[in-house]
């Protein structure tokens, strides 16, 4: 139940939470699947807050679930699954990011915080998994030079997804 980011910095390992957040980490296994990462931005770093991404569009508006990929009638969204024993406690966190603020329209954006002492984060967005291994590129990412949208003034990007289980097959 874990997946290879494989991003232009390094490689991240995301541990999931699959029994906490079963749809949301199916969602995020099957985009995984389709190759619905790859080439995305980490579209907004906020230093020593998080690091977003999963918009292959790179403005941050965009996305869609797996369940609309599959079938552009279906919604573009699903319903957050917020398990109150999981915490923004630590870096590398990860959790799906909603639009526009309505924890309940997560699609395929997730973000990776950058720091420990967030749970002000935990009642407001999915917990899908958490960093096991890659936190020197979180430190890089965390590094990097934004400018005034929190955009990086390099490019960061998830070159490539490998799932190393998959509990849903």
């Amino acid at each position: 139940m874990a997946v290879v980011l494989e991003t232009s910095l390094g490689d991240i390992v995301i541990d999931l939470h699959t029994e906490e957040a079963p749809n949301a980490c199916l969602n995020f296994l099957k985009l995984c699947t389709v190759k619905y990462y790859n080439n995305c931005l980490f579209h907004s770093v906020q230093k020593d807050f998080i690091a977003q991404t999963g918009d292959p569009s790179g403005t941050g508006k965009g996305g869609q679930c797996i369940w609309n990929v599959i079938d552009s009638k279906k919604s573009r969204f699903f319903s957050s699954e917020i398990h109150p024993k999981l915490s923004h406690n630590k870096i590398g966190v990860v959790s799906m990011a909603c639009l526009d603020g309505d924890k309940d329209k997560l699609g395929s954006q997730f973000f990776i915080t950058l720091t420990d002492d967030l749970q002000r984060l935990d009642k407001h967005f999915t917990i899908i998994g958490e960093v096991g291994e890659g936190f020197d590129v979180l430190s890089k990412i965390n590094e990097a030079f934004v400018d005034k949208e929190d955009r990086p003034m390099r490019n960061i990007r998830i070159r490539h997804t490998i799932i190393i289980e998959d509990p849903f097959e």
